[in-house]
């Protein structure tokens, strides 16, 4: 396939921090209301992930084994020009610092690194930070750039509902580096962003399904540029990644995009739930993992917020 655009960075190290893996059961609206439970289940979920860690604690462990997969690729850490702290918590009861992040920054070897945070793209964070971090790269201004998306769940009573009634947060950290094209796993062929401002003004007053009808105009929308960027159709690609919200709006998700099911990976959402904005580099580097991409094969991650959505595209290259 002859790709009408240079590619824009590879991706290298996709590496985890999860919590413990406990049933949904023993959330506290869950746990109350066995219908909802039954409903949950029925939608695919299964387990979430619960930390004591610090987020910023999480990113730390995520990010020492994203450096120990680039050691072995032969990576000199010291490279790395830029760290991209990725995350929301900060919204909600786990606030984090520049204090904490330059200390994590020490921790992990990465003294030289500049840090800087991203988070108003929400459940779409990931994306943000990999077009960032690629724009990093394709200036100059950095050989490497390390990506880390951390978010914990709120500890009040429902923290871990995600409205509407959709899926539930785990507490969770993913990193992964970025470097130039054809030095990684994954080389980013194309990404592709929308805001929708309007989407925040929608509120429970609308009619019946707005907000969902808009949400699935843009991601059709995004997922359509995309492919025309790419010149590409649907068949030329192996697998589509979106966020864990549940089966059943992963599959439409998936459909949105012009995609048959088959193809979308739903593995991690009975496993671990919604991980955030870490949901599609977590799933990426887990399918990546068990031999789900050979070289050649394209990938599309879907992400996706209230007002923005992501698109981007990668391709196995090892």
């Amino acid at each position: 396939m002859q790709h009408p655009q240079p590619r824009l960075a590879s991706i290298l190290g996709i590496a985890s921090e999860l919590g413990r893996l406990r049933s949904i059961a023993e959330i506290d609206f869950l746990g109350a209301d066995p219908q909802a439970l039954e409903l949950y289940r029925l939608a695919g979920l299964e387990c979430y992930a619960e930390s004591d860690l610090r987020p910023v604690d999480l990113a730390a462990a995520a990010v020492r084994r994203t450096l120990e997969l680039a050691d072995l690729a032969g990576i000199d850490r010291r490279e790395v020009g830029y760290l991209l702290y990725v995350g929301e918590s900060h919204e909600r009861d786990e606030a984090v610092s520049a204090d904490d992040v330059n200390e994590l920054l020490l921790a992990t070897g990465l003294a030289g690194a500049y840090p800087i945070g991203l988070a108003l793209s929400q459940c779409a964070n990931v994306v943000t930070g990999l077009r960032v971090a690629a724009s990093l790269i394709l200036s100059g201004a950095a050989r490497r750039v390390m990506v880390v998306s951390v978010d914990k769940a709120p500890r009040r009573p429902g923290g871990r509902r995600m409205q509407p009634e959709m899926s539930v947060r785990s507490d969770s950290a993913v990193s992964c580096l970025v470097g130039p094209p054809g030095e990684g796993q994954l080389d980013v062929l194309s990404i592709v962003q929308e805001n929708a401002p309007e989407q925040r003004r929608i509120d429970a007053s609308a009619e019946p399904g707005t907000l969902q009808m808009g949400k699935f105009r843009h991601i059709r929308t995004v997922a359509k540029r995309l492919l025309a960027e790419l010149e590409a159709e649907p068949g030329r690609f192996r697998r589509v990644i979106t966020n864990n919200y549940n089966r059943e709006i992963a599959k439409t998700f998936v459909s949105l995009c012009g995609f048959p099911h088959a193809l979308g990976f739903y593995d991690n959402i009975p496993r671990l739930a919604h991980a955030v904005a870490g949901d599609v580099l977590l799933n990426l580097g887990d399918l990546a993992d068990a031999g789900g991409l050979e070289p050649g094969d394209l990938a599309l991650l879907l992400t996706d917020s209230i007002s923005s959505t992501s698109a981007v595209c990668v391709e196995a290259t090892a």
